[in-house]
């Protein structure tokens, strides 16, 4: 059977945000996945990064399908932020 996990993340300042609408994962199980991602250098992160990540676990190896957004660079107001969107698969 296919268990696809999936979760919505926040990350900012070197710290998850938020882990939300899980599906099938613990907020600390998605927490461990960005945060092992990011140190595998497998998210991209700006000033901040948000978006969602999906997988198969039952599959190996695993595929991350990761689809976030980065900020680039900071506007002066919430509206003028830059942002890199990215949308690919990746494996650990």
């Amino acid at each position: 059977t296919k268990m696809e996990k999936s979760f919505e993340f926040s990350y900012c300042l070197d710290e998850v945000e938020y882990i939300e609408d899980n599906e099938n994962i613990t907020e600390s199980e998605g927490e461990d996945v960005v945060m092992t991602l990011i140190k595998n250098n497998k998210l991209s992160i700006g000033e901040r990064t948000k978006g969602t990540i999906s997988f198969d676990d039952s599959v190996k190896p695993i595929m991350y399908k990761v689809n976030y957004q980065y900020c680039t660079m900071v506007g002066e107001d919430w509206g003028d932020d830059e942002w890199e969107e990215v949308e690919e698969e990746v494996q650990l």
